[in-house]
C-alpha cells in the first residue's frame, strides 16, 4: 500500500501571468481591472475566450523606445 497522497503524485499544470481587462471574482476573491492573476493554462485559455483577461490585440501598445 502507498502512503503517497495523491496531490503529491499529480502533475502539476504550468501556470501563466494574465492580466485582468474585466473586474473579476477569482477563487472568491474580487479584482479591479489591470490586476495581475497567476492561473493554470488552461484557466488562462479561458478566462481569454470569456473575454475576462487581456490578450495580444487588448493590451495596450508599448511605448516606443528612445533613440538617443
Amino acid at each position: 500500500m502507498s502512503t503517497t497522497k495523491p496531490e503529491t503524485t499529480a502533475k502539476t499544470e504550468e501556470t501563466e501571468k494574465v492580466k485582468l481587462a474585466k473586474p473579476h471574482t477569482h477563487e472568491g476573491k474580487d479584482y479591479p481591472v489591470g490586476h495581475e492573476l497567476t492561473v493554470g493554462k488552461s484557466t488562462a485559455a479561458w478566462l481569454r475566450k470569456a473575454g475576462v483577461v487581456e490578450t495580444a490585440q487588448t493590451a495596450a501598445p508599448a511605448a516606443p523606445a528612445d533613440k538617443a
